[in-house]
């Protein structure tokens, strides 16, 4: 698939240009036919509002991290290391597959030791078919969205069906 913006011929398939970066999925012949497909498609992420994220240290126990999530009523937590930059995601099926009946006293283990580490984030440019199609296939509820000059935020599958159903009624 040869690039509209430099020229470049690009496997058949990319997403964007291999040599410019440019989007190429209005280029893979697939248009959309319904008005739900057009929104799946064009919509970005941002028309979401992602909430900001909330974080932890990765050297918090998971029992801070629980009672933070218990607080704010969230599945998950962003982690970050000392220098506030985003080193994992704890969400609840970690503990539930990581944690519970492995562990005795969670005040003695750290988030660290638990988060899934270098989580996949999405950009806000990102469309909701993107999304849905990276939480079907690897089996996500929760992706960080990384946001231009601010903290990250995350979107979970919830966000998406709201937003779906508040344009479809």
């Amino acid at each position: 698939m040869k690039c509209p913006s430099c020229g470049y011929q690009n496997i058949q398939g990319e997403d964007n240009c291999d040599s410019c970066q440019a989007d190429l999925t209005s280029c893979d012949g697939v248009t959309p036919k319904s008005k739900v497909e057009r929104v799946l498609m064009e919509d970005h992420l941002s028309n979401l509002k992602p909430k900001q994220a909330i974080c932890v240290n990765e050297n918090a126990t998971v029992l801070q991290a629980i009672q933070k999530m218990n607080e704010i009523r969230a599945g998950s937590v962003c982690v970050e290391n000392d220098a506030h930059e985003m080193s994992g995601i704890l969400t609840e099926r970690d503990i539930l597959m990581r944690v519970m009946g492995k562990y005795a006293d969670l005040t003695k283990v750290s988030v660290k030791e638990v988060m899934t580490a270098d989580p996949e984030c999405l950009e806000e440019e990102d469309t909701l078919a993107y999304a849905l199609h990276q939480m079907s296939v690897k089996r996500y509820r929760h992706i960080p969205v990384l946001r231009a000059d601010q903290a990250p935020g995350i979107i979970t599958a919830r966000d998406v069906l709201q937003y779906l159903a508040k344009l479809f009624p």
